[in-house]
């Protein structure tokens, strides 16, 4: 190793990896917080100031525009196999104090995206104290986390987005209504599924990446018999739901998950919802952490695929 050697430091800005996104902070009245919101926007964006475009939601902002906001440009420019459609991308975030650690986010997100009264599997209080015995969080931490669990606020994030969120990004940008989708992974996969039962105005478009419906009694199944109920009408709305591989095979906590799956699919596909275009895929080989990056192409390659740069257009 050499030595006397200096670095130098130098001003590396996140936003110069980033650099078609906006970032910007909007305090909700619906949900009583402050929200970090990141807008990316495709290459070309202010080229044809005509031109609409799909738009895409997802929570877990902070982490999620790292996979997202790029993919704005590179799936939609370079990727020479499966193109897809440009499109802008709206990813909903925390304040960096808000989610200083990994327990913080975690609570700070059961807050936002499990519906009001989720009830939460057998053994959540055990997997706290598990937590708390790998280094992930501290019993403070766990407290706050097990709390959100029990007293979540999905309709105020959800209250949010619809009415405060979307509102604003379409007095801004150049979105396409009939194409606005929301994406969710995890929790934020129940959320989406959620959503999407209930038949949400502004998101004709989901995607419930193993969505993390652990229970028999989920809200979600709630929301559904309302459908029925209602004959509610469907016509125009696309619901693709995906899981990975080792969620299935795996016996970890995850097989929940995927049992609740494989259920709510069977039950969609068995009786549909009248007018609903349900697609599903099975991610292979990957985990529920490893399969969010996969979960987020395979949705893009379904829901917004591009002409393919080879094709010819036939006389």
């Amino acid at each position: 190793m050499a030595h006397g050697v200096g670095l130098k430091p130098i001003d590396f800005a996140w936003n110069s990896m980033f650099r078609n996104t906006e970032v910007f902070e909007i305090e909700s009245k619906a949900a009583g917080v402050t929200y970090v919101v990141f807008v990316a926007t495709p290459p070309g964006y202010d080229a044809d100031t005509k031109r609409t475009y799909p738009v895409i939601f997802a929570p877990d902002g902070n982490s999620a525009v790292l996979l997202m906001a790029p993919s704005v440009a590179a799936a939609t420019t370079l990727e020479l196999i499966q193109p897809i459609e440009p499109f802008i991308q709206v990813s909903v975030g925390y304040r960096p104090s808000e989610v200083a650690s990994s327990m913080d986010f975690l609570a700070i997100r059961a807050r936002d995206l499990l519906p009001p009264g989720e009830p939460l599997p057998a053994g959540t209080e055990a997997g706290m104290q598990d937590m708390i015995n790998r280094g992930i969080g501290d019993t403070k931490g766990a407290a706050a986390y097990l709390h959100n669990l029990r007293e979540p606020h999905g309709d105020r994030f959800l209250a949010f987005l619809g009415d405060e969120l979307y509102p604003l990004i379409a007095s801004r940008w150049r979105i396409d209504p009939a194409r606005s989708a929301f994406f969710g992974y995890s929790y934020g996969g129940l959320f989406a599924v959620w959503l999407a039962m209930q038949k949400h105005p502004r998101f004709p478009i989901v995607c419930a990446g193993s969505p993390g419906v652990m229970v028999d009694n989920s809200k979600v199944y709630e929301a559904l018999r309302h459908q029925r109920e209602t004959k509610a009408d469907h016509s125009g709305r696309h619901l693709h739901m995906t899981v990975c591989d080792r969620e299935i095979t795996d016996p970890t906590i995850y097989q929940l998950l995927a049992t609740q799956w494989t259920r709510l699919l069977a039950d969609l596909s068995a009786n549909p919802l009248p007018g609903l275009r349900l697609t599903s895929y099975i991610v292979p080989g990957e985990t529920h952490i490893s399969g969010k990056s996969s979960t987020w192409y395979n949705f893009l390659r379904t829901c917004f695929p591009a002409k393919h740069p080879t094709e010819t257009v036939k006389s």
